[in-house]
This record gives C-alpha cells, sequence and structure tokens, in this order.
C-alpha cells in the first residue's frame, strides 16, 4: 500500500512484488509492458493456470503548470470529479515526491451561474506550495509527471481496513500470498503468477502476458463493489467479511467489454467452495470489467473467471474492505489450483471435430 502506481508507472509496485516471490517461484520475468510473469512449475506442469492481479491504482498526470506555480493536470482511470476538491497529493518528479493539495473555487466564491455547471476537474489545480513557475521546476516537477493521493493504509473497527489503492492492492496481496501457499503445496499445474499493468485503462497489460503464456485457464484477482446505503442489492449483492465474490459476468455498458464465465468453471470454483467450507458469494456486474475481459479473448480463446475482494468507495483514497475476505479469497484461490489437473481441463481445449 506504501507503494505507488498509476497506470504505465508501476515500478514502486513491480519492486515490492518481486522481492516478495523472488524466493518461492521459478522463474521471475518482466515482459516489454512491465508485466510481471512468476513461474511455478507443478510435478506434470499441466495444465498452466494464470493469475493475475493488476498493480496499477487511478491517478493524474501534471498538464500544465502556470506562471503562477498552480499545477493542472489530467485524470487517468476512472475517477469521480466530485472527490478530487481539498485531496492530499503527491506528484512524483524526477527529483522525488511532492506533495501538494487540489485546489477549487471557494463556495464564497462561485456565482449564481457557477452554481449551475457540474463540477469538473478541468477547473481545478494542484497547489505545492510555489509562488511562481520557476519554484515548481526545482522541485523537478514536468509535464507528464504521475500523481497519486496522499493516503496510507489504516485499520478501523474490526477486521477494516481502509486506504488508497485498495483496488487493486488487495488483488496483488491474493495474488502474493497464493503463489507462496502453492510453493509448499503438491500440485500438478504450472502457475504463472502475473502483476499485470494498465488494467485501470482498458486491461492492456494482462492481455499482452495472456499471449506470452497461453494458459489453459485464467482467474483475474481484483476487486468488487461493496454494498452499503448507495450501493443497493440491485447495483451489487457483496458484503463486506461474507467471503470473496466469483465474478460470473461483467460488462462495461459504454464498449460492450467484458467477460461471461464458463459454467464448467463456475461449477468447479462453487463445489471447490463448498467442499473446503470457504465462504464466497456471487458477483455479476454491468458496470466494470477485469482483466480477465481481455485475457478471454486471446488466442485460441481462454476460459477465465475473476476472484474479487469486496471494498467500498471505489476509485477513491478512502477504499474500505475487510482482511477476512483476503484470506478467504486466498484460501479459494488455492483450493481451485489444487483440484485443477490436465484430465480436468482436457474436456475443455480446443478440439478438431473432423
Amino acid at each position: 500500500m506504501d507503494a505507488h502506481g498509476p497506470p504505465g508507472c508501476e515500478d514502486e509496485v513491480r519492486s515490492v512484488i518481486i522481492d516478495e516471490l523472488q524466493n518461492f517461484v521459478d522463474e521471475i520475468s518482466i515482459d516489454p509492458l512491465g508485466n510481471i510473469v512468476c513461474k511455478k512449475s507443478g510435478i506434470t506442469k499441466d495444465p498452466k493456470i494464470m493469475l493475475c492481479a493488476h498493480m496499477d491504482e487511478v491517478g493524474l498526470f501534471v498538464k500544465y503548470i502556470s506562471n503562477e506555480g498552480f499545477i493542472f493536470f489530467e485524470k487517468y482511470g476512472w475517477i469521480d470529479d466530485r472527490i478530487l476538491p481539498a485531496q492530499w497529493v503527491i506528484i512524483h518528479s524526477k527529483k522525488g515526491p511532492v506533495r501538494g493539495v487540489i485546489g477549487i473555487k471557494a463556495k464564497h466564491l462561485l456565482t449564481s451561474e457557477d452554481l449551475t455547471k457540474p463540477l469538473s476537474y478541468r477547473d481545478m489545480w494542484i497547489d505545492i506550495g510555489a509562488r511562481n513557475k520557476s519554484d515548481v521546476e526545482e522541485l523537478g516537477v514536468t509535464p507528464g509527471d504521475p500523481i497519486t493521493f496522499d493516503r496510507n493504509l489504516q485499520e478501523i473497527g474490526k477486521g477494516f481496513i481502509v486506504g488508497r489503492a485498495l483496488d487493486n492492492r488487495l488483488g496483488c496481496a491474493v495474488l502474493i500470498q497464493s503463489m507462496k501457499e502453492l510453493a509448499k503445496l503438491e500440485h500438478e499445474s504450472t502457475v504463472f503468477g502475473v502483476a499485470s499493468v494498465l488494467e485501470e485503462v482498458g486491461a492492456r497489460g494482462a492481455k499482452t502476458a495472456a499471449y506470452e503464456i497461453n494458459p489453459d485457464i485464467a482467474i483475474a484477482l481484483d476487486t468488487t463493489f461493496g454494498i452499503d446505503p448507495a450501493v443497493t442489492p440491485k447495483l451489487s449483492a457483496i458484503e463486506l467479511g461474507k467471503g470473496p465474490a466469483v465474478r460470473l459476468m461483467d460488462i462495461y455498458e459504454p464498449n460492450l467489454q467484458g467477460c461471461l464465465t464458463p459454467f464448467w468453471i463456475k461449477e468447479l470454483v462453487f463445489k471447490t467452495a463448498q467442499e473446503e467450507k470457504i465462504p464466497y458469494q456471487i458477483d455479476i456486474s454491468s458496470h466494470t470489467f477485469l482483466d480477465s475481459s481481455t485475457i478471454h479473448t486471446v488466442g485460441e480463446g481462454i476460459p477465465s473467471l475473476g476472484i474479487l475482494t469486496p471494498r467500498r468507495n471505489a476509485h477513491a483514497p478512502a477504499e474500505v474492505a475487510h482482511i477476512d475476505d483476503v484470506k478467504n479469497a486466498i484460501c479459494l484461490v488455492v483450493a481451485i489450483i489444487k483440484r485443477l489437473n490436465g484430465e480436468v481441463i482436457s474436456k475443455y481445449r480446443y478440439k478438431r471435430l473432423k
């Protein structure tokens, strides 16, 4: 959580994951886009399973520096403009982190016409305490520098955590610990643990990693909407603390990007969870997509699903989750992999009928 990684700038997160896994896998490689691919071979090496958690978080980028020393920015990833005013941020400059705060026209100064306009990030700026453009440049800030929210992980209540980028550092935690657990066990398959880039801007990194690996099955490890006063059951019925969510269908309606989980995978996952007494929830969403949305279209087609940790306050600096859901997601991933073997997968591989 202390590592920062907006899309295309995942270096800090990548370093943490490599350090965590280097003693638990057989091979680690980094592809041209920046995806990490960690390989752990099983007894028979068949089938090939891809676990994929994206490293990036939503963020901003420096666009323009005014002569007065104020910084204007662009968004990178889905961020609601309404959460931006007064947020503390970090600009990741070539000279190191530069802290600032997002400014907006004060309520006292708004005209009646201003009050009728929708709030836009284009009317906001970042104040880093500079007197002019030269002050900003002395700190190393230049157009193109990435910006993230300035928030750290905290525990609240009983078993809850809050912080920025739980989407998708929770998925990264599930990936890391699942690979560590698999290193202790006998399993038949070859598991590729992928920490992907550029998910928040279209699940781009996962697609290239899947092309290189060509797995028999892929599991996206991510987060999903947790119910709260604004998220009614009509939008999501997923509760925090009740177990990971198994995503059966998702689609982002503007471009129809999404994925359907094959029936046989659904049955395998449900049976595994029930036999292992692992709590789980069923997730169906028409508001978003996952890495699986691009993975399943690669090559001959890759059967895919999502195992997701519920969280509230999506794409905000105060996302909330429950640690038990993370633990149970790890248990479910490991249990599924233990059951997957060449015999199970062979029924669903490419077949030439004539």
